[in-house]
């Protein structure tokens, strides 16, 4: 225990005048006996030892009146850590102020946010200007460039008025570590932390993540103050993970894609409107019912009228705010590209062997083309006697018959295809098998080659037996909603085959057609980024007459869509997360473009792309959700799309026993949960002053003086 006033406890020397008084009245007096009363005496000293037992009692309650009462003016505090507030040493006060979008709530009292911003003006009123206050906005905790201590309360206060909804979402570990980190370096001897949020679920991580943070906070040499803004059940609706359903995407052609709409409330909800949007044109429109807590999947399909960059979003509309009351999660965005050329490579050691592949590029250049028979440009054909660094400049490259296989070119195409590329092999009946499984089919950890088979009555008999259909390469060209990976009948000719290479495969390959010996005729194998497709037949007709099936144009067709190192459209980046985006097809980046058309030219906050990443911090620029643009110098662009974290659309909050027990698992011991119900100054000087006991001693100094009233009044009756 604690005084606030020691000096008043000089004091208690008043205890001496009671005590005094009594001793007085013990002055023995000069007895003269009486023999008439002798027989009294027995009886007086019985009565006498009662009323000394009562005049003691009655000098106790006279003392402890007076105790009480100096202690009253003294203000005795229990367990204060700041001491006397008018005479106290510096603080450095950490503030963060949740900031993300379930702040966009409302009660009684107003928006969350606005609350959150009273709350750090009522904290303000119990410092002084010369103290160290940081005030961090969550969703800039950690960032260098991000100012969080000012010179004044009045610049501070205009910060606080600037303070505008984040994506990013809370995570109580990072602020916890944030914190540390700056509570470290302080020399002032009281330290504090006040963290203001409605406290979500998701603000919370996983408990394994807070003890990390906590490693450099263990002595416990600060406060930590948790306010809680918000005394309702938020309702929610939200959209995220969409997907992409077409395997292949083309121009003119159908592309559908699936969204989830999720109910984040206590009740279903009925005719919720959800819009697709595609450059900006609303292009479909469904009605939904989401039963409580539950999530509906929702699949738009539309045609793409364009090549290049398509830009689009789903939005809920906002029908009933009872329904849905955040805002911020109502749209979803995404962006996918359809090259307008592709860059092929043939790679062959002789043309004889490529004539096939070449006249299956020349008849789709044929059907694409326009009403007066101007030449398609889908495809730019470039043959190649061998594997060189130009490889690097091909979307897809086509290998057939090439007999063998340096170590130099094995390295190019593995490097290649582990950075996104896409090869088609087609081994001719003359190869090296050894060389290629041990010099080049061993670096793309892909099939191996056992050997050939050339038993022409045998091989004569296989057919396609088992096709994958939901492979993209083969995905919806065949009519047959029905057909699948386990489809056993189709309607695709077989071509007859003479020989083949018996491929065997690994657990990196997936198998597109099976023979009916169950050896693979096409496979795929994948390596990082990239993907390799294998047949067991050339492209010519010396091994079979595949070339003369139809099954031919579309397979090499498809496959330079799928192998294409443009189709990264399942791609999904959260704004307020780090990440990196693979950028292509640009050059000498001059700019990014924001959502809202504001330009950041190279060099601001390194955020601009070397090569072909861009490392996507989480900063001021990336902060909203959107479409973004990278333009280079020769107008190319790139577009990628941020969305919020799903996450943060759950309204469901911690318990205060669960808020208060996640910290002090974490070893946290000098913690205070504030209500919003309860007033923060005073929490806050009671516990930095202590738990103020005078009141207690007041009242305890009244009680003393009503018994020494009582007990004087019963002495006087029988005296």
């Amino acid at each position: 225990m604690n005084f606030l006033n020691p000096s008043i406890l000089i004091g208690l020397l008043a205890v001496s005048i009671p005590i005094l008084i009594h001793l007085l009245n013990l002055r023995k007096i000069k007895k003269v006996e009486f023999s008439t009363l002798m027989f009294l005496k027995e009886i007086q000293k019985s009565k006498m030892r009662r009323i000394k037992l009562k005049q003691l009692l009655l000098l106790l309650l006279r003392v402890m009146a007076i105790v009480f009462l100096v202690l009253s003016f003294a203000r005795p505090v229990y367990e204060g850590y700041a001491g006397n507030s008018d005479n106290r040493s510096g603080f450095t006060t950490l503030i963060f102020i949740d900031d993300s979008f379930s702040m966009t709530a409302r009660d009684g009292k107003g928006l969350y946010l606005s609350q959150a911003a009273d709350a750090v003006k009522k904290i303000l009123e119990s410092h002084s200007e010369s103290d160290e206050v940081y005030l961090i906005p969550v969703s800039a905790a950690g960032f260098k460039d991000q100012k969080v201590l000012f010179n004044s309360f009045k610049e501070l206060n205009d910060s606080l008025e600037r303070i505008k909804i984040s994506y990013k979402p809370v995570s109580m570990s990072e602020i916890c570590g944030y914190s540390y980190k700056i509570l470290a370096e302080s020399k002032n001897p009281n330290k504090e932390i006040f963290i203001i949020s409605d406290f979500q679920q998701t603000n919370f991580s996983s408990f394994n993540d807070l003890l990390k943070e906590n490693i450099n906070a263990r002595d416990n040499s600060f406060n930590t103050y948790l306010i809680k803004i918000g005394s309702r059940s938020v309702n929610n609706l939200s959209l995220d993970s969409l997907v992409i359903l077409s395997k292949i995407i083309e121009k003119d052609k159908d592309v559908k894609v699936k969204i989830f709409l999720n109910n984040h409330t206590n009740y279903n909800v009925y005719n919720k409107t959800v819009n697709l949007y595609i450059d900006n044109e609303l292009r479909s429109e469904k009605v939904v019912d989401v039963n409580s807590y539950d999530k509906k999947e929702i699949e738009f399909s539309f045609r793409a009228a364009h090549t290049g960059s398509v830009k689009g979003y789903i939005e809920l509309v906002q029908s009933e705010f009872q329904d849905d009351e955040i805002i911020q999660d109502n749209k979803y965005y995404f962006t996918f590209y359809i090259p307008e050329t592709f860059n092929i490579g043939l790679v062959s050691d002789s043309q004889k062997d490529l004539s096939f592949i070449n006249l299956a590029l020349q008849s789709a250049s044929d059907i694409l083309s326009d009403s007066l028979k101007r030449k398609s440009g889908l495809f730019n054909v470039k043959t190649e006697t061998g594997i060189n660094e130009n490889i690097s400049g091909y979307d897809a490259v086509f290998i057939a018959d090439k007999k063998s296989f340096t170590d130099k070119e094995a390295e190019l195409l593995k490097d290649y295809v582990a950075g996104g590329g896409g090869i088609f092999i087609f081994p001719g009946i003359s190869i090296d098998i050894v060389n290629y499984n041990n010099t080049l089919l061993n670096k793309l950890n892909s099939v191996r080659i056992e050997n050939l088979n050339t038993d022409k009555d045998n091989n004569l008999n296989l057919n396609f037996e088992r096709v994958d259909f939901e492979n993209p390469v083969l995905a919806e060209i065949f009519s047959g909603s029905r057909l699948s990976s386990t489809s056993e009948n189709f309607n695709i000719e077989s071509p007859k085959i003479n020989s083949y290479f018996r491929l065997l495969p690994n657990e990196n390959t997936g198998r597109i057609i099976s023979l009916t010996n169950s050896y693979p005729f096409l496979i795929e194998s994948k390596l990082s980024k990239g993907k390799v497709i294998i047949s067991s037949v050339s492209a010519s007709d010396d091994m079979s007459d595949l070339p003369f099936k139809s099954i031919f144009v579309p397979l090499i067709i498809r496959s330079i869509y799928y192998l294409s190192n443009d189709f990264d459209f399942q791609k999904e980046y959260i704004s307020g997360k780090s990440g990196i985006i693979a950028v292509r097809g640009l050059n000498n980046i001059s700019e990014l473009i924001l959502p809202d058309k504001a330009v950041v030219k190279p060099g601001v906050n390194n955020l601009l792309p070397k090569e072909n990443y861009l490392f996507l911090p989480y900063s001021e620029i990336t902060s909203k959700t959107g479409i973004y643009s990278l333009k280079d110098s020769a107008g190319n662009e790139f577009d990628f799309a941020l969305n919020k974290d799903p996450s943060e659309s759950s309204m469901l909050l911690c318990s205060d026993e669960e808020i208060l027990d996640y910290f002090k698992k974490a070893g946290i011991v000098n913690i205070k949960l504030i209500g919003q119900n309860e007033n923060i100054t005073s929490a806050l000087n009671e516990t930095r002053t202590g738990l103020s006991l005078w009141k207690y001693f007041l009242a305890g100094t009244l009680l003393f003086i009503a018994g020494e009233l009582f007990l004087s009044k019963k002495l006087e009756k029988n005296g």
